[in-house]
C-alpha cells in the first residue's frame, strides 16, 4: 500500500479555480514585465545607435553643419598654397558662465612656417574674436 499517495499529497496537488486565478495572475504579470522589458531594452537600443550616428556625423570633418556638405575649398588657378602651423596658448581663464553657455580667456597665438611667402600675422583673420593684431595699429 505504499504505492498510493496520502491524501494531503493529493488535494495539495488538486488545481482549484482560486489556485487557476493565481496562476492566470502571475502569467499575466510575467508577460507584462518581459514586454515592458523588452520594449525598454528595444528603445534604449534605438537612441543608443541614433546617438552613435550622430557623433560620427559631427566628427566627420566630410560633413558640415546640420548634415550638409561642406564645398571643396576651391584655390584660385596658380595658387601656391603655403603650409602655415597655428598654435594657441590659453593664459588664464577669466568668466566662465556655464547658465549663458559663455566665457573670456586670455590667450596667446602664434605662427610657424618657412618662406617669405606669408605673414600670418598680419593675414589672420580673426572672425571678430580680437579686436585688432599687434602692429595694426
Amino acid at each position: 500500500m505504499k504505492d498510493e499517495p496520502d491524501a494531503t499529497v493529493v488535494e495539495m496537488a488538486r488545481i482549484t479555480p482560486a489556485k487557476r486565478g493565481q496562476v492566470r495572475l502571475w502569467a499575466m504579470l510575467v508577460v507584462l514585465f518581459a514586454t515592458t522589458g523588452v520594449a525598454t531594452g528595444w528603445m534604449t537600443y534605438g537612441k543608443t545607435v541614433d546617438s552613435i550616428k550622430r557623433h560620427r556625423e559631427r566628427m566627420n570633418p566630410q560633413v558640415g553643419e546640420g548634415g550638409t556638405t561642406p564645398p571643396p575649398p576651391a584655390l584660385a588657378p596658380g595658387a601656391n598654397p603655403v603650409r602655415v602651423q597655428s598654435h594657441i596658448y590659453v593664459d588664464r581663464i577669466v568668466e566662465l558662465s556655464v547658465r549663458e553657455a559663455a566665457w573670456t580667456v586670455d590667450f596667446s597665438v602664434w605662427f610657424r612656417w618657412t618662406g617669405q611667402a606669408v605673414d600670418p600675422g598680419r593675414e589672420f583673420h580673426n572672425r571678430g574674436w580680437v579686436d585688432r593684431v599687434e602692429g595694426d595699429g
